[in-house]
């Protein structure tokens, strides 16, 4: 059974990374620190509730004071690049 979309929302966070990082097959590595994220969802609604799936990431990054780009990228390509993070973060504090 094939699903439709019922909609779309953006949220918006703020991920922390502790360390350098690059997101995906882009070798550009970006410093630590604190990033604004947009999660862009599709919203698909059944009998039993309304899911909610990633379909892209916007990546706030500051260039400099006054001077904003952004980054769109895969969710899973986000989602491996925090997890590395953890990972190192949790492995520096042993």
């Amino acid at each position: 059974m094939q699903l439709e979309s019922s909609g779309e929302r953006t949220t918006t966070s703020t991920a922390i990374f502790g360390f350098p990082f690059s997101i995906g097959d882009d070798p550009t590595v970006m410093p630590a620190g604190a990033y604004v994220i947009h999660t862009r969802e599709r919203s698909y609604t059944r009998a039993h509730g309304t899911a909610f799936i990633a379909v892209s990431v916007e990546v706030e990054v500051q260039e400099r004071p006054g001077s904003t780009s952004y980054r769109v990228v895969k969710p899973s390509h986000f989602e491996t690049a925090l997890a590395m993070d953890k990972v190192r973060t949790s492995s520096s504090y042993r």
